[in-house]
């Protein structure tokens, strides 16, 4: 699912943090995973995202090391092998 919001905000970060946790909340969401930057990871926390499945693009900074996993090689590389790593577990599950 992608969002986006309407208008401007003196504090976008704070905004989109608001906006995702009610459409969580309105819509009875549970979030599997969440991409963006450094500055998304405690958004993302608020709405109990586990630190394993918050992915952030771009440089790494050492104050969030175990707060979310840093994606280095882009969204592409990343989306690939996650996608791969779902088909061989519904493949699995398939087998049993």
């Amino acid at each position: 699912m992608t969002l986006f919001n309407d208008g401007i905000s003196r504090e976008p970060i704070k905004h989109k943090s608001e906006m995702v946790r009610n459409v969580v909340e309105n819509a009875d969401l549970i979030i599997a995973a969440a991409y963006g930057s450094s500055k998304d990871v405690p958004g993302y926390q608020l709405i109990h995202v586990p630190a394993e499945r918050i992915f952030v693009v771009g440089k790494i900074k050492n104050r969030l090391q175990g707060q979310a996993r840093f994606i280095v090689d882009g969204y592409a590389m990343h989306l690939g092998k996650e996608l791969e790593m779902i088909i061989r577990y519904f493949i699995n599950s398939l087998e049993i």
